[in-house]
C-alpha cells in the first residue's frame, strides 16, 4: 500500500490485533451470556489461545486481503462477505489441528447449523460485523501515514529500533573522534614542551 513504510511495525500490529481480538471476544461473550441466561454479571470469557489466533489471522490474512481487494475495487459488502469465508476457513483449519491436540477453545455443537462443532452458520452476521470493524480500525491505523507527529516518530529511512542504533553509533563515532582529537592535541603539546626543553638545555 502507498506509504506503508509509515505503518506501525509488524510486532506492534501483532500485539494490537491479538489484544483487540481477546477484548472483543470478552465483550461479545459477556453480552451473549446476558442474552441467553439473563445474568446481570456480564461475565465474558476468552482463551490464551485466542491471542495468536486473532493476531496471526489478522496480520497474515486479513490485512493483505483487505489491501488486495481494495486495489481491485471490490465493494465493501463483498469484502465483508469474503472475510466471513476466511474466518470460517481459519476456524475450521486451526480448530481441526487444535482439537487433535486437545486444546481447541471453542465448540459450536449446541448450535443448529454447525459443522463438526468448529464453525456455525449462526455466526455469519457476527463475523460480517467483525469484518466491518476490522476495516474501520485498519483504515484508521493507515491514516497514521498522514500524521506529521507519527512520521517524525517513524523515521522514513529506517525503523525506530534501527534509528536508535544509528544514533548510538553516531555517539560512539563522535566520542572516538573527540578522543582522537584530544589525544592529537595533547601529543602536539607534549612535542612542543619537549622541543622547548631541548632548546633551553642548549
Amino acid at each position: 500500500a502507498p506509504g506503508s513504510k509509515w505503518m506501525l511495525p509488524w510486532p506492534a500490529r501483532l500485539y494490537f490485533w491479538g489484544a483487540h481480538g481477546i477484548f472483543a471476544e470478552v465483550i461479545f461473550t459477556g453480552i451473549w451470556e446476558y442474552v441467553v441466561s439473563g445474568g446481570p454479571t456480564l461475565m465474558g470469557t476468552s482463551s490464551m489461545w485466542s491471542f495468536p489466533i486473532y493476531s496471526a489471522g489478522t496480520l497474515l490474512l486479513a490485512e493483505p486481503l483487505c489491501d488486495a481487494m481494495i486495489a481491485l475495487k471490490i465493494p465493501l459488502f463483498l469484502r465483508c462477505c469474503f472475510y466471513v469465508l476466511c474466518v470460517y476457513s481459519w476456524e475450521l483449519t486451526l480448530g481441526t489441528i487444535m482439537r487433535y491436540f486437545g486444546v481447541c477453545s471453542w465448540d459450536y455443537t449446541d448450535f443448529d447449523y454447525d459443522f463438526y462443532g468448529l464453525i456455525t452458520m449462526e455466526y455469519a452476521p457476527i463475523w460480517f460485523c467483525a469484518g466491518l470493524l476490522f476495516e474501520y480500525i485498519y483504515h484508521y491505523m493507515k491514516e497514521l501515514e498522514y500524521s506529521p507527529a507519527w512520521r517524525k516518530y517513524a523515521q522514513p529511512s529506517r525503523s525506530r529500533s534501527n534509528h536508535i542504533v544509528y544514533l548510538m553509533m553516531n555517539k560512539v563515532i563522535s566520542l572516538e573522534e573527540t578522543t582522537t582529537s584530544t589525544t592529537t592535541v595533547e601529543s602536539h603539546k607534549s612535542e612542543k614542551n619537549t622541543a622547548s626543553k631541548n632548546r633551553l638545555s642548549f
